[in-house]
């Protein structure tokens, strides 16, 4: 984004922790720097409605990955949430975001802080133009925004969506580098050799099984290979993936599975899903 308005690595990077080469090698990038670029580079070209512009006639063109979705969804509003629940909390963990469908074309989209996030006004100013553009991966007309609330911890708006040119959604097996965004090309633009640099602003959201195996692992006294077998268990995992992701035999990782009810003190695998993820509240 910051060489669409052209800016110099120079005026971005000032006294941050890393510049244009050592981004391209980090795998996160620290909230409160991220809104310090964000910052720059409105008041460089002039101020959040320039930002708003800016966001909205480019966002298609700095994160071209975006158009891999439409393959996979292409109703607007279908692709819309779908960035919105998925792609922004990837990208963006100290933001949560919410989405409500008010009418056939018309939605309600907040984006939320999280408590301890710095205030960055910049940046909920700059993704109502995002929101605006979002459509234009699809070679639609951009979002209206009908009404908007913007502080610097908040984002909420009433939108309304233009109708879906596509006969039908299709959807398709996502590949496995579909949800590789960017972040950092809203500051650097598109890679030379058109390489993704895989950058998360903030730190990444904590695994929630793997926060809860952990708690398992102390409260019903588990082995590692123990504690293994119930990650899987709670993915959804039969008797037989077990053995296959853990090379052993079926009979074992059944025998695994009875001990885990045992320890546990449940009788079946649902009492079990059940007791893991009540593990916060015993």
């Amino acid at each position: 984004m910051g060489v669409k308005a052209g800016m110099s690595e120079a005026q971005l990077f000032a006294g941050l922790p890393f510049d244009a080469s050592t981004l391209r090698r980090r795998k996160h990038v620290q909230w409160d720097d991220y809104c310090v670029i964000v910052e720059r580079i409105a008041e460089f070209i002039g101020g959040p409605t320039e930002l708003e512009d800016l966001l909205e006639s480019t966002y298609h063109q700095v994160v071209p990955e975006l158009r891999r979705l439409v393959g996979l969804v292409v109703a607007p509003k279908i692709f819309m949430k779908f960035v919105l629940d998925v792609v922004d909390p990837l990208l963006f963990p100290p933001i949560e975001a919410r989405w409500e469908e008010l009418h056939d074309d018309t939605v309600r989209i907040e984006m939320l802080a999280r408590p301890g996030v710095r205030p960055c006004e910049a940046w909920f100013r700059g993704s109502v133009g995002s929101v605006r553009g979002i459509t234009r991966h699809l070679d639609l007309p951009p979002v209206e925004v009908l009404s908007s609330d913007i502080g610097p911890s908040h984002l909420r708006i009433v939108a309304r969506v233009p109708e879906s040119r596509a006969i039908a959604t299709r959807a398709r097996k996502a590949t496995s580098d579909a949800l590789h965004w960017v972040t950092a090309k809203f500051v650097l633009g598109a890679e030379p050799d058109g390489r993704p640099v895989e950058v998360v602003v903030g730190d990444p959201p904590p695994d929630p099984i793997a926060l809860r195996v952990s708690r398992a692992i102390g409260a019903w006294k588990l082995s590692p290979r123990q504690a293994e077998v119930l990650a899987l268990v709670v993915a959804g995992r039969a008797n037989k993936e077990i053995a296959q992701a853990l090379a052993t035999a079926e009979n074992t990782s059944e025998l695994h599975v009875t001990t885990l009810l045992r320890k546990a003190s449940v009788t079946s695998r649902t009492q079990l899903i059940a007791r893991f993820w009540a593990l916060d509240a015993d």
